[in-house]
């Protein structure tokens, strides 16, 4: 991901990149990245790295110093992600097979961002740099993202429950018929 998030920084000169973490409270920790940034040529005063402890209102407020969210792959954010959905902030992610891949895939899908969803380490960085470009975009995202996620089957109880609901009866349904199969199958047996 850093190899990937340089590449960003490289083709987007004037961007600042945030990284928070806790484990960047640690000075050691904080030198590690500020040298593997500066090995690759990004100046430090391009690189923010926050260790600092936010409690829920504060982290929701950092929101507004972000135009980006930049997951990260193969463990994909799940609250970071919907939180940032939530605030305005669109999420370049990476898919992938497992679960733990495609979290953020399913979530910003979901919200009809389909072209931020990136299959290749490649198509991440430039759906990264596109988005980055685009202000007119990342200024609309801004107003009506928290709308759409509402809208989506995330934020839309009801039609969350709604989807939940139909997927039990699918399931009972397919349930019901492989037990009558079995059901049969066992009659037919007993009957020869």
């Amino acid at each position: 991901m850093l190899v990937l998030w340089a590449e960003i920084l490289h083709r987007v000169p004037d961007a600042r990149f945030i990284l928070k973490s806790r484990q960047l409270a640690d000075p050691v920790v904080q030198q590690r990245y500020r040298d593997w940034f500066n090995a690759q040529g990004i100046a430090p005063e391009r690189v923010v790295l926050d260790g600092r402890y936010l409690d829920h209102a504060g982290l929701l407020g950092y929101y507004g110093e972000l135009d980006i969210a930049l997951d990260t792959h193969p463990y994909s954010g799940v609250t970071t992600t919907c939180e940032a959905l939530w605030m305005g902030v669109p999420v370049v992610t990476a898919g992938g097979r497992e679960i733990i891949s495609r979290n953020s895939a399913a979530l910003v899908a979901n919200v009809g961002l389909d072209d931020l969803i990136a299959d290749t380490p490649q198509q991440y960085v430039e759906a990264a740099v596109a988005l980055a470009g685009d202000g007119a975009r990342l200024a609309m995202l801004r107003t009506v993202q928290r709308e759409r996620f509402k809208a989506s089957p995330l934020g839309n109880a009801p039609l969350f429950v709604q989807h939940l609901e139909d997927a039990y009866r699918g399931m009972w349904q397919k349930m019901v018929r492989v037990s009558a199969l079995r059901s049969r199958r066992v009659r037919s047996t007993h009957q020869r």
